[in-house]
């Protein structure tokens, strides 16, 4: 009987999905919209989790999948302190809102909101009258290296820098969702005041957060290029985004996310869908 009530709950919530059009942007939810699904318990969980003590136990599972060697597939395993971080922002909520938090994720609207609302160039965005929060920001790893003791470079001097972009879904300032491509590379100086980027030292895509049950994010990565003037280089990452509801597989879609770097040290970076 269990397995017949979690199929036609499968069903009904990717009946639900597939009425949302797949061009439906974040803009689309209207605040009459965001109040009726933040103060309604949704009637049909696709998550299979429907209290705060089932996602909890669900955190806690996932905390000691973390400690395992990590998987050889493309999907990155995230670590055990992040999961313990979350785990004790989520605790800390009032009981409403940790309620609340699940009946979001239990709402296939909300979901294809997250997943319109993760694209675009950098900034943020506040939907569902600012429950929800999703940043793309571009942020510098480690301080430069420099092979030069001194301010100004000399020839053949080199510099390495480390950058990355994340993109970031934040529900009552939990992020539940981030996705981050990060580079390192180094410049030379090749004449007098003048460089060029010479080589990439490092390139990858990361999962740093996915605290949505049943949902599998996967990464294909690409190889970094240095554009053929060598001022900029730039990296992408695509990301299948596929949502396991009772058993039932449905891919959403998949995004590019994607840095420029630039011989200066800085960066730039968004994500759009393919």
């Amino acid at each position: 009987m269990r397995k017949t009530k979690k199929f036609v709950t499968g069903f009904i919530a990717m009946s639900l999905l597939l009425s949302v059009p797949v061009t439906a942007g974040a803009s689309a939810v209207g605040v009459e919209e965001s109040q009726k699904t933040a103060n309604s318990v949704t009637s049909q969980s696709i998550t299979g989790i429907e209290t705060p003590e089932e996602y909890i136990a669900y955190l806690n599972q996932l905390q000691d999948e973390s400690f395992s060697v990590q998987s050889l597939r493309s999907t990155a395993v995230v670590g055990s302190q992040d999961v313990n971080q979350f785990l004790n922002k989520y605790v800390n909520l009032p009981k409403n809102k940790q309620q609340q938090f699940l009946d979001y994720l239990n709402n296939p609207e909300f979901i294809r909101t997250v997943f319109s609302a993760m694209n675009g160039d950098l900034g943020s965005e506040l939907l569902y009258n600012g429950d929800l929060v999703v940043t793309s920001s571009v942020h510098e790893a480690t301080p430069a290296y420099s092979t030069s003791e001194i301010s100004i470079m000399a020839v053949g001097d080199t510099k390495d820098h480390s950058l990355y972009h994340e993109h970031s879904a934040s529900l009552f300032g939990l992020d539940f969702i981030k996705t981050r491509v990060e580079m390192s590379y180094r410049t030379t100086e090749v004449k007098t005041n003048s460089s060029q980027i010479t080589k990439i030292l490092n390139s990858n895509g990361i999962l740093v957060q996915n605290f949505y049950p049943g949902a599998d994010i996967t990464k294909s990565e690409h190889n970094p290029v240095i554009a053929s003037d060598k001022l900029t280089a730039k990296f992408n990452v695509d990301w299948s985004w596929n949502f396991i509801w009772d058993k039932l597989g449905l891919t959403i879609g998949v995004k590019r996310q994607w840095m420029e770097v630039n011989k200066a040290g800085s960066g730039y970076g968004g994500t759009y869908n393919l």
